[in-house]
């Protein structure tokens, strides 16, 4: 017998599952109003596809008040914040823009967007501040002011997160020499929660900052639902790798006329990747490929596998 178990989202009370081929529509009716459905379990016994299914409701969230959602993320009172819209942008996401109060009396529109179940911050867009355009390569700011207060804004919307998190790319866009260093007109920061070599817990937070004053334009987070134990995890090392291999020769050498090697240069887990099901772990492997042709560069891929059951996710 076969299992297999869908979350969904929403407040539709229809479900749709793929098992074995087959397409499996369910329609349930819930204990009363304020509910959506948390999950379908199909149970399947081939070849005549016949069955159980079981829709399982949970209580709808109550939505978030985006005027509270914009003041806490930008440190300041709802009573700073006038919201000019507020809509969704899908199942899982809203969206707000307002206009923020400075105590200074000058006034600052922003775009921030949150989860639609929880309320809980995803991202925060200045605007204004990404259109500001230095005056001359003097009008630049250094990488290290712009760090500075990107890892100001991280550090005091992170606070709550226990998760040790570590700087892993730093770089200026568009970037120009300023009296032997380096400036761009934007720069970009990334920190992903780290546990030890190889092992990451797939939080991220991701920062863009003006060159020209150093402020942040651009604010995402993604807090791993999940966290699941190293322990926990079905798939070995080993295994993940001979899967990588075989995935991407069939994959990228099936056009070759003979077979090419392919060298892993880089293995790490995930323990909540966006890309498993139901944000659990998955396993990340490069690679790269030799040139088919003498003139040809080698080839550079990555492939992603759900380390729980060995599925292929890209």
């Amino acid at each position: 017998m076969n299992r297999r178990r869908a979350i969904l989202t929403g407040t539709a009370l229809t479900a749709v599952l793929v098992v074995g081929g087959l397409l499996v529509v369910m329609r349930g009716d819930p204990p009363g109003g304020g509910y959506d459905i948390a999950s379908l379990q199909l149970a399947v016994d081939p070849p005549g596809y016949s069955g159980i299914a079981h829709l399982f409701f949970r209580p709808c969230p109550s939505p978030a008040d985006p005027a509270e959602i914009v003041a806490a993320a930008l440190d300041t009172t709802p009573s700073a914040v006038r919201i000019e819209g507020a809509h969704s942008v899908c199942r899982r996401r809203n969206c707000a823009i307002a206009t923020v109060e400075q105590a200074d009396g000058r006034s600052e529109q922003i775009k921030v967007t949150y989860s639609a179940e929880t309320g809980a911050l995803l991202t925060i867009h200045w605007p204004e501040r990404a259109a500001q355009i230095p005056r001359g390569r003097q009008g630049l700011v250094s990488p290290g002011e712009a760090r500075r207060q990107a890892e100001q804004l991280m550090q005091r919307l992170w606070a709550d997160v226990p998760v040790e998190m570590k700087l892993v790319a730093s770089e200026p866009t568009a970037p120009v020499s300023v009296d032997g260093e380096t400036r761009g007109l934007y720069h970009r920061f990334r920190w992903e929660g780290w546990m030890a070599e190889d092992l990451w817990t797939g939080d991220q937070v991701q920062v863009f900052a003006s060159g020209t004053t150093g402020q942040p334009y651009l604010y995402s987070q993604r807090i791993a639902p999940v966290r699941p134990r190293p322990e926990e995890v079905a798939l070995c090392r080993e295994a993940v790798v001979s899967a990588a291999i075989e995935e991407i020769r069939g994959r990228l050498c099936e056009s070759a006329r003979t077979e090419l090697a392919v060298e892993i240069t880089g293995v790490r887990l995930v323990l909540s990747s966006p890309t498993a099901p139901d944000d659990g772990p998955a396993w990340l492997v490069a690679a790269s490929i030799e040139a088919s042709e003498p003139d040809e560069r080698p080839q550079i891929t990555q492939s992603a596998i759900d380390a729980m059951t060995g599925e292929v996710l890209r």
